[in-house]
């Protein structure tokens, strides 16, 4: 058995990566340590003044405090908290802090110093958006594992330690004995426990239990040890166990048994839960669970206050306008001086409904942080406004394999575009008419590089062929594809006909989030345009995208490039390159993807090469040996630079993050993104508001 207590490496050559990233995208000299303000009613925390050097890459996570002590010879002694609890200890409304900590917390060490205890951080959200800049302060995930702030090692997070079978295929996870749920009660085997028996099990909340969790075509058998030990047994090797647990895949099985019990009828009386249900305006008990345990990776209670978490900070309230988060007691991270985190007391989060508003906002300094709805485009506009907001931009690289990349639907609605779509002429015509260069130019200031669709250069499974396939800029040779399919001019020779005579033409529907979709694709219209292609753009907002991928009723759309890691790869994460399930992010054969996700009961059956590819995928993620799994990675990729399942454009593209500059701890280099989960791998519950 190999147990893990620290790390897992991911490709070395990611180290190469990184430092170019920092050279190309730094954002200023780094913060240098500052005493902490001495004004009238600041609230210290312990150890303020000590002082840390760390490069923005280094590895600043230890599993325990034990851990910590043990390699740097420091002790931790005391623990201390934040005045706002201390009050309530002193009037007996809460434990000690010593108390509330695991027996032996995770430690983060700091950015640059021992932070300042309270403040609010004033977070702006577009409505019709799930994220928001709250997640960049710690109210995004904490799951089994996470990727380290090196963004290339996966270290324990909620496990204390994990131990692997030599076949693979058994998996022990150590839990945190004395660790707990934001309302105080225990967090132990029995959540987890309750995730499989009660929730996956359970063939009305889960009808078809997650591919993900079925290697080898059964689902994974979970046993309860002990208290704070559970063995998770496949049917199949899972080599790449670490990686998944530190995606959402690593919070799904963290739920609050104590709580969730009270909506599900093995535990409550199924009659009256199913009308409380319907005093709640649901259908059924099922919906009422769901809508309970809404969250993000299910442990980011968005619209639940009730729901305890295990996050830095808990939900207090939400409506349609404003969500306010306050510091958890009993969260289970401190800091080298004992100061149990997060620094930061509240997070107050409103709603606008308009990008102008939110800019203007961002602009006047009102924001804490900005970053999910910064563009590249306004990047000027930001700097130029540092004084008078009080803020600074710091550029941090994307870690986007393209800013934009383009998915004809293979099973496309329309009967006249589908045939047309499957050919990989057409799909390579489009590529080669797309002049990257300029888009690089003149939307990313030159700061970007023009690729083809595929995974970064930090990936071990990178070639750089398959990032250069299809990807010059050669209009004639898009042309000469085009008249070899057949598809004709127009009497005027303005645009191309479909074979049935009808003007080829198809409505491009995509949301316009977290890169510049709509400037890109402004220039990359034009360039279709050139060969006779008309795409016309339609930005709609998230839900209407996903209902209509859902139903199949979008024929062409966009994404950018994200989870274009190994992290996600590793983990199954292929929807780029392998259509395995159906969503908003992978409409270019939704029929296909459907046909394999409801194991053929829906959907259509879809063509060889692409049951090789399914096939391909299922094989990859129980591969124990790394030489043969490389080689099948890589087999994907190979179909990807051939087929252009999905057209790139330019990679590592630049995110303004506006920065108060009351934040103090805040790296200037990072890199950005839902492949490393935004600033996750930086520790925000180690961020803090100077007073």
């Amino acid at each position: 058995m190999m147990t893990i207590r620290r790390l897992i490496r991911l490709p070395a050559a990611a180290a190469a990566w990184l430092a170019l990233a920092a050279v190309a995208f730094a954002g200023g000299a780094e913060e240098g340590t500052q005493a902490a303000d001495e004004a009238a009613g600041a609230a210290m925390a312990a150890g303020a003044g000590m002082a840390f050097d760390h490069e923005w890459d280094s590895l600043r996570t230890f599993v325990t405090v034990s851990q910590y002590t043990s390699q740097t010879g420091n002790a931790v002694g005391e623990y201390h908290e934040a005045p706002e609890l201390a009050a309530r200890v002193a009037d007996g409304s809460l434990e000690p802090v010593a108390d509330r900590l695991p027996d032996d917390p995770a430690l983060v060490v700091p950015y640059h110093e021992i932070g300042q205890y309270g403040g609010t951080a004033f977070i702006g959200r577009m409505s019709r958006l799930n994220w928001s800049d709250a997640q960049m302060i710690g109210i995004s995930y904490e799951p089994v594992t996470r990727l380290a702030s090196d963004h290339r090692s996966v270290v324990c997070n909620v496990c204390e330690s994990w131990q692997m079978s030599a076949d693979a295929q058994t998996v022990t996870i150590h839990l945190r004995p004395g660790m707990r749920w934001s309302d105080g009660d225990s967090f132990d085997a029995d959540d987890i426990m309750f995730w499989y028996q009660d929730v996956m099990l359970n063939e009305e909340l889960t009808p078809r239990p997650p591919r993900r969790w079925a290697l080898g075509g059964s689902f994974v058998q979970v046993e309860k040890v002990d208290d704070h030990t559970v063995t998770l047994n496949f049917a199949a090797p899972f080599p790449n166990w670490a990686p998944s647990m530190a995606t959402t895949m690593g919070g799904d099985m963290l739920l609050p048994r104590h709580y969730l019990e009270g909506f599900h009828p093995d535990y409550t009386d199924r009659a009256k839960l199913e009308a409380r249900a319907k005093e709640e305006g649901f259908e059924a008990w099922t919906q009422y669970f769901g809508q309970t345990r809404q969250s993000w990776a299910t442990i980011v209670p968005r619209y639940n206050p009730d729901l305890p978490t295990i996050l830095p900070f808990h939900l207090t309230e939400y409506s349609t306008d404003i969500s306010q988060w306050q510091r958890n007691p009993y969260y289970w991270k401190v800091d080298p001086a004992g100061n149990q985190l997060p620094y930061m007391e509240r997070i107050v989060v409103t709603n606008v409904e308009d990008l102008e508003v939110w800019n203007g906002k961002t602009l006047a300094g009102e924001y804490t942080m900005s970053g999910f709805l910064t563009s590249v485009e306004d990047f000027a506009l930001f700097k130029e406004s540092e004084e008078t907001g009080d803020y600074r931009v710091i550029n941090w690289p994307t870690a986007f394999a393209a800013a934009v990349n383009y998915e004809p639907n293979l099973t496309a609605p329309d009967m006249d575009l589908r045939p047309v779509f499957q050919d990989v002429r057409f799909r390579r015509a489009l590529s080669l008419a797309i002049n990257r260069d300029e888009i690089n130019q003149v939307v990313f200031f030159g700061l970007g590089e023009p690729a083809q669709m595929t995974l970064l250069p930090t990936s071990k499974y990178y070639e750089e062929s398959f990032a250069q396939a299809w990807a010059e800029y050669d209009p004639d040779a898009a042309n000469a594809l085009l008249d070899e399919m057949g598809l004709e001019w127009d009497a005027r020779n303005e645009y191309r006909l479909l074979p049935n005579g009808k003007r080829l033409s198809f409505t491009v529907e995509y949301i316009n989030v977290e890169t510049p979709k709509t400037r890109v694709s402004e220039l990359v219209a034009e360039h279709w345009a050139a060969i006779g292609v008309e795409a016309i753009l339609k930005e709609e907002g998230r839900r209407l995208v996903n209902e209509r991928v859902a139903a199949n009723q979008i024929s062409f759309s966009l994404a950018h490039g994200f989870g274009s890691n190994d992290l996600h790869f590793e983990s199954g994460r292929m929807q780029w390159f392998v259509p395995f399930s159906v969503g908003w992010a992978n409409p270019w054969a939704v029929e296909w993807a459907r046909w394999y996700q409801t194991g053929g009961a829906e959907g259509e059956e879809p063509p060889a090469e692409i049951q090789e590819l399914q096939r391909l995928r299922e094989q990859f993620l129980v591969e124990p040996d790394e030489a043969e799994r490389i080689r099948i990675g890589k087999r994907i990729l190979q179909s990807q630079a051939d087929n252009l399942w999905t057209i790139g454009t330019v990679r590592l593209i630049p995110q303004p993050l506006v920065i108060k500059n009351s934040v103090g701890n805040f790296p200037e280099r990072g890199l950005w993104g839902y492949s490393v989960i935004w600033t996750f791998p930086h520790h925000p519950e180690q961020f803090y508001l100077k007073q």
